[in-house]
C-alpha cells in the first residue's frame, strides 16, 4: 500500500490536480489549501476532491481576504507559513507524507521533532536564488520595468523569508517539476537531477479548442500575448521589437491577467498596440483563433501555461527557454525559440513569420497536435508515478512501477520526464 500524503497549496493551484492524482489511487489523505472552490476543478474527469479530505487553514483564508483588499507580499508570506504549518500538523498527527508545492515547504518540511519522514516538494516557480538573480538585474537593466519589478515575490519580500524559500528545496526528499527549465534551476542550486520528476503541465481542448479556418490575410498580421503584464513575462523586450519592425502594419493584442506595468506600457503609445484586462476565456479563445503568432518572451516560468494554451488554439509559439518551450515546441516546426533579453531576435522571428504567413496555419496544426497530447489525465498518471516513485526512492513502499500503466520514462538529460 502507498502512503497517505498531505497535498498543500493555496487556492485552485492546477485545478486540484495533484490532490485529485493521489485520490484517483487512494494515497490522498488531505488537501489543505485556504479557500477550496470546486467548480475550478471540474475538467474531463468527474473525480474530485471532497469536501471531507480538505482542510482550510483560518489563517490563511484571513490573510487571503485581506489581500483582496491590498496585495501585500507580506501577507503572502503569513499565508504560505499558515498553510504549511497546518499541513505539518496533520501529516504528523497521521503519519503521512507531505506533497507541498513551493513556497509552503519551508514550514511544512522545517527540521525538528515532528518533521514528516516524506517530503515531496513540487516546485512550481523555478528556484527562488536564479529569479532574485534574474530580476535584480533586469532591474538594471529596464529601470522602465523597477515598479512591477520591484513588487514579484523574490525581491519584496524580506531577506529571511527569501532564504526560506530557497532552502526548501533541500528539505524535502523528492522533488517535482512541471518543466525542464525549471528542474534545471533546481540542479543549479546542488539538487540530484535523477532524482527529479518532470511532469509538464495539461490542457483541456475543449475549454481551448482548435481553430477550424485561417486567420484573414487582408486583416493585419496579429500578434497575440496572454499573460501579466510585466517584465517578468518578457513585455519590454516584446515592445521592443515592436520599435525595430520594418512594418507598421503589424499589431500587437496584449491581454492582460493580474497584475499590470502601466508606467513600462506608457513608454509604447506610438506603436499599434492593444491592451485590455480581465477578457473571459472564451472571449480570449475567439481572439486566438484570429491571431497570427502567439508570442511570451519571458525571462523565468516555471511552465507558462498560456503558452501551452496558445498552442491548443492551433497558434504557433514565440517564447524562449525559460520556459516550457523547449519541452514543447519543435523549432521552425510548431513555432520558435528566442534567447531571453533579446529584441532583435523576437523581431527577427516576426518579420520571419510575416513572410510565411500562409505557412503558420500550418505550424499552428502541428502545435495543436502536440498540445492534444498534454492532457490532465496524463498530467495525473504521471503524478502518480512521481509520488509511487519518490516513495520508493525513501524506502517508504515496495511497488513496481508498472503497476500503475504508466509508459518507460524519457530522459532529458536533466531530471526525467514521462511521456503517454
Amino acid at each position: 500500500m502507498l502512503p497517505k500524503a498531505v497535498v498543500v497549496h493555496a487556492g485552485a493551484r492546477d485545478d486540484y490536480e495533484v490532490a485529485k492524482a493521489l485520490s484517483e489511487i487512494q494515497a490522498l489523505e488531505r488537501l489543505v489549501t485556504n479557500v477550496y472552490l470546486p467548480a475550478a476543478a471540474i475538467n474531463e474527469s468527474d473525480l474530485l476532491v471532497r469536501w471531507n479530505s480538505v482542510s482550510l487553514s483560518a489563517k490563511a483564508l484571513l490573510a487571503y481576504c485581506a489581500m483582496r483588499v491590498r496585495l501585500r507580499a507580506n501577507l503572502h508570506a503569513f499565508s504560505d507559513t499558515a498553510l504549511g504549518a497546518k499541513a505539518r500538523a496533520i501529516a504528523y498527527r497521521r503519519g503521512a507524507a507531505i506533497f507541498s508545492y513551493s513556497h509552503y515547504a519551508s514550514a511544512a518540511f522545517a527540521p525538528g521533532e515532528k518533521q514528516p519522514h516524506l517530503r515531496f516538494l513540487f516546485q512550481f516557480h523555478p528556484h527562488a536564488r536564479a529569479v532574485r538573480q534574474l530580476l535584480t538585474e533586469e532591474r538594471e537593466r529596464v529601470p522602465q520595468a523597477a515598479f512591477s519589478l520591484s513588487r514579484e515575490g523574490e525581491l519584496a519580500l524580506p531577506r529571511d523569508k527569501i532564504e526560506a524559500l530557497e532552502q526548501e528545496a533541500h528539505l524535502a526528499n523528492g522533488w517535482v517539476t512541471a518543466s525542464s527549465y525549471t528542474a534545471s534551476t533546481l540542479i543549479e542550486a546542488g539538487i540530484d537531477p535523477e532524482k527529479i520528476h518532470i511532469v509538464p503541465y495539461g490542457v483541456d481542448d475543449r475549454i481551448y479548442p482548435r481553430r477550424q479556418t485561417r486567420p484573414n490575410i487582408d486583416e493585419p498580421f496579429t500578434v497575440y500575448f496572454l499573460g501579466t503584464l510585466c517584465q517578468r513575462k518578457g513585455l519590454y523586450d516584446l515592445l521592443e521589437a515592436f520599435t525595430l519592425l520594418k512594418t507598421r502594419s503589424i499589431r500587437l493584442l496584449l491581454r492582460g491577467r493580474g497584475m499590470v506595468d502601466w508606467r513600462l506600457l506608457s513608454g509604447y503609445r506610438h506603436l499599434n498596440v492593444d491592451v485590455q484586462v480581465g477578457l473571459s476565456t472564451d472571449k480570449i479563445v475567439a481572439e486566438l483563433h484570429r491571431a497570427d503568432l502567439f508570442a511570451m518572451p519571458s525571462l523565468v516560468e516555471g511552465f507558462g501555461h498560456s503558452i501551452l494554451q496558445a498552442m491548443s488554439c492551433g497558434i504557433p509559439v514565440v517564447t524562449t527557454r525559460n520556459t516550457c518551450g523547449a519541452d514543447l515546441i519543435q523549432p521552425g516546426n510548431s513555432g520558435f525559440l528566442v534567447p531571453i533579453r533579446d529584441p532583435e531576435a523576437i523581431a527577427a522571428v516576426i518579420e520571419e513569420a510575416c513572410s510565411m504567413r500562409e505557412r503558420l496555419y500550418d505550424m499552428g496544426a502541428v502545435a495543436a497536435d502536440c498540445a492534444r497530447t498534454y492532457t490532465w489525465a496524463r498530467f495525473r498518471k504521471n503524478i502518480q508515478f512521481a509520488y509511487t516513485r519518490m516513495c520508493a526512492d525513501n524506502a517508504a513502499v515496495e511497488v513496481p512501477l508498472t503497476h500503475l500503466g504508466v509508459p518507460p520514462l524519457r530522459s532529458h538529460g536533466r531530471g526525467s520526464s514521462y511521456v503517454e
